[in-house]
């Protein structure tokens, strides 16, 4: 494998109590830092996280952004203009780093000639559940993290999908620049997953390294939901004719490739998909927001936290609401849950929102 520099970049918004140990674990596990560096970028903190970025020292270089510039152009910025490595290694300041995460993913890198990205196993650093293993769509072009079977994602060390998250991601400068990085249209989601399909029409894939693992405080960071109506409206606008196709499609590739026994191994046939957890939809929207409908909030509330304390990680919900019962749907919601808001006038489309 060809040694390349390499810049981890940490992007920060408040939660140091997250970012830092985060960062003491970056540091701890990527070996010799000769030709690496570590750009901890802070996004306009309150004054604890602020101060606390500013008085790092070595091996860390603290980059302060002068306002609030969001994911995209936080990201963006220090890729032109503070690094000249050509391997760039993304992460979240909300990740549990586990041993070993780093080299498969700089193998798949280098050893991938058409791959634009490296994404990794995610898991719930509260459940740890499976919470992302690539990205697939569903129901008419949304994106989704596939999360299911992964028993099976782990047979190969290597796994394709049309787009991954980009919470722990390793990619080459050269082409994040030729594609004109992220669009700053976006405002803390959907830039990732805009950003793998502009790759794709290179040619370019976006693959899973199945042998690295983080752990992941799944939307920590304030704010992080705020946009995400817009966000989801500007990318069904952009990208719907592909993924809603698209998604029917992988899912069909996924089923498919499941069905042959496991080579040399002793594993249950599989002449069938694996049965994911179970989805239940639930249409909420009719509900009136603030107890306008009487009580059955109160029961659906109820019903579902009932489910998820009996039958743990055996089911998940997608609810539809209207955008005034968000906030309080989100509260109860199960932490893989889904929920959509349908839109406000004019808009066309749902848009999901913290699950």
């Amino acid at each position: 494998m060809v040694e390349r520099k390499i810049a981890f970049i940490v992007p920060v918004f408040n939660r140091w109590d997250l970012a830092r140990p985060l960062l003491d674990a970056l540091a701890d596990s990527t070996g010799d830092l000769a030709g690496r560096e570590i750009l901890v970028v802070d996004d306009a903190s309150e004054a604890e996280t602020r101060e606390a970025v500013a008085g790092l020292g070595a091996p860390f270089r603290p980059i302060l952004n002068p306002e609030n510039l969001g994911f995209a152009a936080s990201v963006n910025h220090a890729i032109k203009g503070e690094t000249r490595a050509e391997t760039i290694v993304l992460l979240n300041s909300d990740l549990a780093l586990r041993p070993g995460w780093l080299d498969p993913m700089l193998e798949a890198l280098e050893t991938q000639p058409d791959v634009f990205c490296v994404g990794n196993l995610h898991f719930s650093a509260k459940t740890s559940a499976l919470d992302h293993a690539g990205v697939v769509f569903y129901q008419e072009g949304y994106p989704i993290h596939h999360r299911d079977d992964v028993d099976w994602i782990r047979t190969e060390p290597i796994r394709e999908f049309p787009a991954v998250g980009f919470a722990c991601v390793a990619f080459m400068r050269s082409r994040f620049l030729g594609l004109g990085g992220f669009d700053t249209r976006y405002r803390n989601g959907f830039e990732d997953i805009d950003l793998c399909l502009r790759a794709r029409t290179r040619g370019w894939k976006s693959v899973v390294a199945t042998r690295s693992e983080v752990g992941h405080h799944i939307a920590a960071s304030p704010g992080r939901h705020d946009a995400e109506q817009d966000n989801a409206h500007h990318f069904l606008v952009r990208w719907q004719p592909l993924t809603a196709p698209l998604g029917h499609d992988w899912e069909e590739r996924l089923v498919r490739e499941r069905r042959p026994p496991l080579p040399g191994s002793e594993a249950p046939n599989r002449s069938s998909p694996i049965s994911p957890p179970h989805r239940i939809f639930v249409d909420l929207a009719r509900m009136l927001p603030r107890g306008g409908s009487g009580g059955i909030m109160v029961m659906v509330k109820k019903l579902i936290e009932a489910i998820h304390r009996q039958a743990p990680g055996q089911f998940r919900f997608l609810l539809v609401v209207q955008p005034g019962c968000a906030a309080e749907t989100v509260r109860f919601a199960g932490e893989e849950d889904e929920i959509w808001a349908l839109p406000g006038e004019g808009n066309g489309s749902p848009a999901p929102l913290p699950a």
